[in-house]
């Protein structure tokens, strides 16, 4: 094992499998950041500052591919179906269903519906 702590073994840091897991771990990351600068009191993150971060994010996100962009939008409505069945807050739960579109990962006749 490496001095981190992870395996040494390169099968289990590789395959299909592992990416996967790991878009999706990003992705809720990213997902959760996002919502925290976007649902944050002013107070706590100045308006200005907490907009900055969403473009930029959003700017970073705008390179991909519509395959991966559909990639992360899916993961998104999947946490948006766990949040509404674990009864999140209807905060949270609004803001996860205008994600996709806030982070530019629609097309413009898919945000416009």
């Amino acid at each position: 094992p490496s001095r981190l702590g992870l395996a040494s073994d390169d099968e289990e840091l590789s395959g299909p499998e592992s990416d996967q897991r790991l878009v999706e771990v990003l992705v809720e990351v990213l997902v959760q950041l996002t919502g925290f600068y976007e649902l944050c009191s002013d107070d706590v993150l100045d308006p200005d500052d907490a907009l900055n971060q969403l473009e930029n994010v959003v700017s970073i996100l705008d390179p991909l591919s519509t395959k991966d962009k559909a990639r992360v939008a899916a993961k998104v409505c999947s946490m948006l179906e766990e949040a509404r069945a674990s009864g999140a807050s209807k905060e949270w739960v609004a803001f996860l269903e205008g994600e996709p579109d806030g982070l530019g990962l629609l097309d413009e006749q898919e945000s416009e519906q």
